[in-house]
């Protein structure tokens, strides 16, 4: 009997599973953000170290868009948008549908959605002669 119970509740997991990648919240659109601070090591594409500093705490304001052009259950690709360049990206929202990663040509973001227009995210990326942490919020364009 509890056999029979433990394989009706992990075969109705099983159907359940895809059911929710379906309920992924819509990604699609142009969300832009205001960083306006940043810790870091050495120069990053966006931001100049400065001289003589091992640690840079960076406060000038740079605009960030992403550009989420398609997007297939919880996974999604688009561009990011810099002042300076763009890159690829590409996420995937963590099962909870609140929250995932994000990854663009050299870094990486984690997000959470407080809401369907507002994402709460943070980037890094560590190389030998370059690191960055920022944090920010972006909100989808209307």
């Amino acid at each position: 009997m509890l056999f029979r119970s433990v394989l009706s509740a992990a075969a109705f997991l099983a159907l359940a599973a895809p059911a929710l990648a379906d309920d992924a919240p819509n990604m699609v659109g142009k969300w832009v953000g205001m960083v306006d601070s940043a810790v870091m090591v050495g120069n990053t594409p966006d931001r100049n170290a400065e001289p003589g500093k091992k640690i840079t705490f960076a406060t000038e304001t740079l605009q960030f868009t992403f550009d989420i052009k398609e997007q297939v259950g919880a996974r999604f690709g688009g561009e990011m948008v810099a002042p300076k360049r763009s890159e690829t990206l590409i996420g995937h929202l963590y099962p909870d549908n609140k929250s995932g990663m994000m990854l663009d040509d050299d870094g990486q973001y984690f997000f959470n959605l407080s809401d369907a227009n507002t994402m709460q995210l943070c980037y890094d990326h560590s190389k030998p002669d370059s690191k960055v942490i920022a944090c920010w919020t972006a909100k989808r364009a209307q």
